[in-house]
């Protein structure tokens, strides 16, 4: 679902919703956080959604922090899934600036290799992340 804001310029903007969409994605009720990370997408222009998802995963916790909240990162690793998915269906695969893109959302995922291994102890984050 590409945002219906895309391609257009206007002084409408759906930014301002999407920290509340993003908290959203935090709740403790599974299905709240699907929906969240569904519901996210439309709401992020396709150019903007790298610098989005960038941003989401340097706010997701090391493994040494002792403030780990597991809906939190299912959350976030939900909504980063569907933005991602998103972004590879859209036309905007072909421009040069992509693969950079990429390799920074790469090298962010790299770091937060932890959550797929054993020092995550929540099953279903490691699942999310691995997806």
């Amino acid at each position: 679902y590409p945002s219906p804001m895309d391609g257009t310029y206007s002084v409408l903007s759906m930014a301002p919703f999407v920290p509340f969409i993003m908290r959203c994605g935090h709740s403790p009720v599974y299905r709240s956080r699907e929906m969240a990370a569904r519901a996210l997408v439309p709401f992020v222009m396709t150019d903007h959604i790298p610098h989005t998802i960038l941003s989401m995963l340097a706010a997701v916790p090391d493994c040494t922090d002792p403030r780990i909240r597991q809906n939190h990162i299912h959350g976030t690793l939900l909504q980063v899934f569907h933005l991602l998915h998103s972004y590879f269906e859209s036309k905007h695969r072909t421009n040069s600036d992509v693969q950079r893109e990429l390799g920074d959302i790469i090298v962010c995922l790299k770091a937060k290799l932890w959550l797929a291994r054993r020092p995550n102890p929540c099953l279903v984050t490691r699942a999310a992340y691995l997806d």
